[in-house]
Formats: C-alpha cells, structure tokens, sequence
C-alpha cells in the first residue's frame, strides 16, 4: 500500500508542477483564429508509469487534450522566433466560436513545446518570472488576488515576447514524453 501512495503522491506533484508552469492567459481568441493545429503531436505520450497526455485531431480544426497534467480543452499552437506553444483553450469556446460564449470563458493556458521524433518535450515557466515580468510592464498582464500574473492577451506585442523568453536558459522547466502505440511503431 505504502508504494501505491507514493507513486500517487508522485503523480499529483507532477501534475501541480505541469499546471503550475503553464502560462495562464485572460483572453486567447486572437491568436486562437490564427493558430492551427499541430498533426505531430496528434497521439498518446507518457512519462514515465504515471503522466500521460494525448491529443486527437477533430474536424474542426483543433485538437483536443487531456491527460494526467489537468490540462484539458481545445488546442491549437502558434509559433514565434522558432518556437512553438501550444494554446489550450476551454472547450466551449473551442467547439461553440469565441463569439458565442462569455467573456469568463475566453481564458485559456500556454506551454511552449518541442516534437522530436517520438519525444515531445513540454517547457513550463516559472510563475515568478512571469510575475516580475507583468510588474515590470515588459509584457501586457494583470496580477490576481493571489499576486499571481496572467497575460491578458495573446496580441502580436505578446506573441513577440513569448519567442524571446524562449531563448532564454533560465525560468524553464522540462518534462519529456515518449509517444505511444502505432503513431510510435510507425516513426
């Protein structure tokens, strides 16, 4: 039993560090419209015996998400400075149209990422540096009742900044996933 709970308590730290690291943004409808849908990373990845994530192509345009991280929702990626993020965005306003759903539900999170072959790497962020950042006006945001920051769109001005702090070393975490079943067998 002892084991299980380990295992268990290693999965939810994994997920809060995951979720932790993603960039939390107020409104993702503009790069959303422009964005599209990356067919790499289409499949299930895991790490190790606990974290899994999948992604599945839908005809609209978009893929879904869901796995062991918490993040679940529409996706769709951009690319700036030879980087890629992909956008999660809530599932309502991915199915229904930005358009047709309230403003509380435009919100949506980033994570830059890398396919290599069968690896896909994630880079979450490090919310200080994020914080410092929206302080520092260096990048259009707002801070919440927990003095945590959250981008509040996804402008070409932010798009922009996110291709440089991808340059940088410092403020990112890794995490690496190895694809799964016949999209694996066929790389």
């Amino acid at each position: 039993m002892k084991h299980l709970g380990l295992k268990h308590a290693a999965l939810v730290l994994a997920t809060l560090t995951l979720m932790a690291g993603c960039i939390p943004v107020k409104n993702v409808e503009k790069a959303w419209k422009a964005a599209a849908a990356d067919e790499a990373l289409v499949g299930t990845w895991e790490q190790g015996d606990d974290g899994k994530v999948g992604f599945v192509n839908t005809d609209q345009g978009f893929l879904v998400t869901s796995g062991t991280s918490g993040l679940e929702g529409g996706c769709k990626t951009i690319e700036t400075n030879g980087h890629k993020y992909i956008i999660v965005a809530q599932f309502r306003a991915a199915i229904l149209g930005f358009d047709n759903v309230d403003d509380d539900t435009e919100d949506g999170t980033l994570m830059r990422y890398k396919v290599d072959g069968d690896t896909l790497t994630l880079y979450t962020y490090n919310q200080e540096k994020l914080n410092t950042a929206v302080k520092d006006g260096k990048v259009g945001g707002e801070m919440d009742e927990n003095d945590s920051a959250k981008l509040k769109e996804l402008d070409d001005a932010t798009i922009k900044w996110l291709g440089e702090i991808a340059d940088q070393k410092d403020g990112w975490d890794t995490q690496k996933y190895k694809r799964q079943g016949a999209a694996a067998a066929q790389n």
